[in-house]
């Protein structure tokens, strides 16, 4: 019989092992590309145009966790999603990787 504790040590002993890849990020078909710049919540620039973020906005960062706004620095490569409103819903900062396989 299997015990919780050797349960957890397997589990413990897979995630420190590096053994699964990184998974490469799949993003929504109808995203755009585009450079963002925070100004101060909710208003921000898309390629220099003025923008909004909904209320509910979500901002992902390269590791895919979600950061505030006002961690965003300057102007940075991103994927967006846009409400029908015009504003934006979601945002993900680009990996190099991904910037390059924007361009293409």
């Amino acid at each position: 019989m299997i015990t919780t504790t050797r349960v957890l040590a397997l589990l413990t002993a897979l995630a420190l092992s590096g053994g699964v890849a990184a998974q490469p990020r799949v993003f929504p078909e109808k995203s755009k590309v585009g450079w963002l710049e925070v100004v101060v919540f909710p208003q921000a620039r898309m390629d220099g145009n003025p923008v909004n973020f909904t209320a509910g906005a979500r901002i992902f960062n390269q590791n895919n966790s979600i950061v505030m706004p006002a961690s965003v620095q300057g102007a940075v490569a991103v994927r967006y999603e846009l409400e029908q409103g015009g504003q934006v819903k979601r945002a993900w900062i680009l990996t190099p990787a991904e910037i390059e396989a924007a361009r293409r």
